[in-house]
């Protein structure tokens, strides 16, 4: 007779629960042994006839799954089953009552064993209960089935285990799919290989082609799919694949899965087999001790002191090939073991791109628009495969050329397509359809696991997406959310803290583990963060090995990131900032860099910070002074048109932010004329030159160098226009201004042409007889501070060293002399992060302490020095003698300059920030407001742009403190109410 449907259900629903309570009640009297040595004698004959009884059921259950059991057996299992787990029920709850815990006081465990004399009597009849059960079990169930006449049930047949998707009859050839078979279909190949790229690069696809391939090749080989997403996904892939090859105990929670599974693929005699672990992005999963069922002993696979890890069960076998996909490089070298093991699978040719687009894409398209869609979809599978799917479902209303125009409008249009999901038959339903959602995943785990790498990948979001210069970079992201960064810190300590824990009372640790060092303190480098970025494909290397770069989309994707956690607006203002002042620091918006290729890296950067227009004052402040800058650049360049758009956009926002006749404004209104001088409107040329003249005679005075220069601009394109009278009437005004005398590289200089002012100086020193004297020195510093302006620091610092030793040498230099070159070169070596020579000059220079003779001008520099000296100490990290420095620098700076000079100020603002690096937000905050909240005449003179400039960035400085510390905003009102701070109510 055979069992019906659900008499067979019942009864292996019965062996399971049966097996499961059992092993439960075996593993709590070893675990006791284990402690204690003994178990109490009347736990003694049970516990050595558990491990008997549990497999004579788990016998007797294979026999039913088998259906190898006659009508006898099954009518005499039934009760017996039940008994049987009466009497184990039975004995559980008194094994849980009355064995000893550690934490036990003696007058506990006395009761216990008084509690115990009444159940021995109990636990005897258990004993012979089960003494007897096991012999009817044994006769009846296996015996039985041994005696029925039925053939012994084929072994499985070799197929496709848990495969996700079916084969897709589209795919399109990879070169990485003959690289596989190369290496793997060979005598002796290689057993395990990894794919890694991005997320929708196409990795899972490669993959299960190549298993479908192999199955293709080799009929008799299995093939398995294993979802390494997490590692009960694992556990549950592996119980699938031990189901398949009817591996004993495959449904009971006690069985070590993936023991039985290792086993049997290891064992060469099972045949040829391939296993796919597809999305092996985090290396936790597989450092994870393997799942283990109550009852089930841990297996050690080395040493005795090593605790085994699921890694450990990956199998080996010189007919089995395991092909690993993952994200991270990283990941995939831990489970091969060798560089050499792991593909990178990189976007698609242009050739594979136009094959996929035209098997997903339905309808007849141009090809030329075909062509242009992968390219702005930068050759990502997935996001063709999208973009077909999109398209194909809305034609005839959506076509290719109209999605490209919406591709073009803007990163919001972009980022709205390439979202939305689209449904394909050889893709896993659980998986994301979007190359958005697809690459937040990666995002939100490298933000879970490595914060200071996504706050790397956040700034480089917002720069133009190729050639991202480290120089950009490094230092301009380390500092931010420093609170959220601590937090991280004891966060992950405490995790440690705790799976220490967890692991020592489930006894997976041996003496090994408690030696460990303690978890490391120190944070990220810059270059740990590149290495994650990189090992998670999101990051590359520029050809040329100057810079890095983003694929486009993931550019895309990591801003829309960022605006979905609220966190673009923060991240955008810092990159404003940031890129305001890479620019040269010059009075009028002139280039400072006489090389065009790296202005022109500059000026794709500066355009993506022009799109993030700001919408407080503060830094809508900075963005409108870079975009002055890059107006300048764009004029000297030739790109009229965009810089004069530039100009006018600042000039309107600069009137409505800080009126017609501020200094800036003026200056873009200058420029203007300009630019529209080079394109020929004279006309409106002049308007601007003649409202620059006048503003400037108003704000500056009539002899100003600023005014001076639109007056005798005024007059140039008077003359052009042939206004010779009134042009020149402006020339006669202003003869003698400018003395004769003046050496040419000062005047372009102080146009802002620096580039000629440095060839200038650079002419004047080759006319000199070398080797240079004491009169050269002059022409040595000044062009070391053309080069200085440039950012040229190397040459800079050269040229300051040959003006020190000409000073050393000779007689006719002063001491005072001599330390302002000293102070110059230090100053430029730590512009150019030479910190500890820096800071050897600067301790000769302030050895010497300030007495009565000092003169007003040696203590400013002295104040300067030792402010320089506690700065350098910051950067390097050094933060108590840099505060107790900056102390000095201060006091030093009240006493003999007075608490409303510039150098004293300045002096403040650096220990303030100090004390924020150095953590103490609460001084540096008080240093903060000290510093600025109660402003001396000259730091705040309204016609002063660097003051300006300087004082906008320090408002933003509080207000970064003041964000940090979470604290109310409440010093802003106090600010506005400041008369003496009427300025800053510009920059709230």
């Amino acid at each position: 007779m055979v069992l019906t449907g659900l008499e067979t259900v019942a009864a292996v629903s019965s062996f399971v629960q049966l097996i499961d309570v059992a092993a439960k009640v075996a593993s709590r009297l070893n675990e006791y042994r284990g402690k204690s040595g003994e178990l109490p004698r009347s736990f003694l004959e049970i516990s050595l006839l558990l491990p008997a009884f549990i497999e004579v059921v788990r016998e007797t259950k294979v026999a039913v799954d088998d259906n190898r059991l006659s009508d006898t057996a099954r009518q005499a299992i039934t009760p017996l089953l039940k008994e049987c787990s009466t009497q184990i029920s039975f004995l559980d709850r008194i094994v849980t009552e009355l064995l000893p815990k550690n934490d036990e006081t003696s007058i506990e465990l006395f009761r216990k064993v008084v509690r115990s004399l009444k159940y021995d009597k109990k636990i005897h009849r258990a004993e012979e209960a089960i003494r007897k059960y096991l012999t009817m079990i044994s006769h009846q169930g296996i015996a039985s089935a041994r005696n029925k006449d039925a053939a012994t049930p084929a072994p499985p047949k070799p197929t496709f285990v848990n495969r996700p998707f079916h084969r897709d009859t589209d795919h399109v050839h990879r070169d990485a799919l003959d690289q596989i078979i190369t290496q793997t279909h060979k005598p002796n190949g290689t057993q395990r290989l990894a794919l890694v790229g991005l997320g929708g690069v196409g990795k899972s696809q490669i993959a299960i082609e190549y298993a479908y391939r192999t199955r293709d090749v080799f009929a008799d080989a299995w093939a398995f799919w294993v979802n390494a997403t997490s590692a009960t996904n694992l556990e549950n892939d592996f119980r699938k694949i031990a189901q398949a090859l009817r591996l004993p105990g495959w449904d009971e929670r006690a069985t070590h899965i993936l023991k039985i599974v290792y086993e049997w693929l290891c064992d060469e005699a099972n045949g040829r087999w391939v296993m796919i672990i597809d999305n092996a992005d985090d290396i936790s999963v597989f450092t994870a001790p393997p799942p283990v069922g109550p009852g089930a002993s841990q297996v050690q696979t080395g040493p005795h002191s090593v605790t085994p890890q699921i890694r450990d069960f990956l199998p080996k076998s010189s007919l089995g090939t395991i092909l690993i996909t993952s994200r991270a490089k990283d990941v995939a070298f831990e489970l091969t073991g060798n560089a050499n093991y792991y593909i990178h699978v990189q976007e698609m040719t242009e050739e594979e791109s136009m094959k996929l687009l035209n098997v997903k894409l339905r309808g007849t398209h141009a090809e030329s628009d075909k062509l242009e869609l992968v390219k702005l979809l930068g050759y990502m599978p997935l996001a063709i495969s999208q973009a077909a799917a999109y398209i194909s479902q809305r034609a005839p209303l959506v076509t290719v050329s109209s999605y490209i125009e919406d591709l073009k409008k803007g990163n919001q249009n972009t980022t709205k397509l390439l979202s939305s999901s689209m449904t394909e038959s050889h893709r896993e339903i659980r998986r994301s359809h979007s190359i958005i959602a697809t690459w937040h995943l990666t995002f939100e785990y490298v933000r879970g696991f490595h914060p200071s790498a996504a706050r790397l990948l956040s700034l480089m979001c917002l720069f133009y997406w190729q050639e991202i210069r480290k120089s950009l970079l490094v230092g301009n992201y380390e500092e931010e959310m420093k609170k959220q960064k601590h937090e991280e810190r004891r966060l992950r300590v405490r995790l440690r803290e705790l799976w220490g824990y967890i692991s020592n009372t489930l006894r997976l640790r041996n003496n090994s583990h408690h030696k460990q060092s303690q978890p490391r303190n120190t944070l990220p480098t810059f270059f740990d963060d590149c290495v994650t970025l990189i090992n998670f494909s999101l990051l590359k290397v520029s050809a040329n090995g100057q810079g890095f770069q983003l694929h486009r989309l993931v550019h895309l994707a990591t801003e829309k990131w960022l605006d979905i956690n609220h966190e673009l607006d923060y991240w955008s203002k810092k990159y404003v900032r940031l890129l305001e002042t890479t620019y040269p620091q010059i009075t009028y918006p002139e280039p400072g860099f006489s090389d065009w290729q790296e202005y022109q890296t500059l000026f794709s950067h500066a355009i993506r910070a022009i799109e993030c227009m700001p919408s407080d004052k503060t830094t809508l402040y900075v963005w409108l002074r870079l975009m002055l800058r890059v107006a300048s650049f764009a004029k000297h360049g030739g790109l009229y048109t965009e810089a004069e758009s530039f100009s006018r956009i600042a000039i309107h926002y600069l009137e409505q932010l800080v009126g017609p006749e501020n200094e800036h404004t003026l200056q873009g209104v200058h420029e203007l004329g300009e630019i529209l001088n080079l394109q020929g409107n004279y006309q409106e040329s002049e308007i601007a030159w003649r409202r620059a003249w006048s503003g400037r005679q108003r704000l500056l005075g009539t002899h100003h160098n600023d005014t001076t220069w639109s007056a005798m601009s005024l007059a140039r394109v008077l003359f052009s226009q042939g206004k010779a009278e009134e042009a020149m009437a402006i020339e006669k005004i202003y003869a003698g201004k400018i003395s004769p005398d003046t050496p040419k590289y000062l005047l372009q200089m102080l146009e802002g042409n620096y580039a000629e002012a440095e060839s200038n100086i650079r002419q004047s020193l080759r006319a000199r007889q070398e080797p240079w004297n004491e009169d050269a020195v002059e022409d040595i510093e000044a062009l070391a501070d053309m080069l200085a302006v440039q950012a040229k620091y190397r040459e800079a610092t050269g040229l300051l060293r040959a003006a020190l030793a000409i000073q050393v040498r000779s007689s006719l230099a002063t001491q005072d002399a001599i330390k302002t070159t000293k102070a110059k070169l230090a100053s430029t070596l730590a512009c150019h992060g030479h910190y500890r020579e820096a800071e050897e000059l600067l301790r000769q220079l302030t050895a010497e302490p300030l007495n009565s003779t000092t003169n007003s001008n040696q203590q400013e520099l002295f104040a300067h020095n030792l402010e320089c000296l506690g700065a350098v100490l910051a950067k390097q990290g050094l933060f108590a003698e840099a505060e107790k420095i900056g102390k000095q620098a201060v006091e030093i700076g009240e006493k003999t300059l007075g608490l409303e000079d510039i150098q004293t100020r300045n002096a403040m603002h650096s220990l303030a920030e100090t004390m924020r690096l150095k953590g103490q937000y609460e001084d540096a905050l008080a240093l903060y407001e000290k510093s600025h909240l109660t402003p001396g005449k000259e730091r705040f003179s309204e016609s002063n742009m660097s003051d300006l400039r300087w004082m906008a960035e320090c408002v933003d400085d509080i207000r970064e403190v003041v964000r940090t510390e979470g604290k109310d905003e409440s010093c802003w009102e106090r600010m506005k109410r400041d008369d003496r701070s009427f300025l800053l109510i510009f920059f709230v």
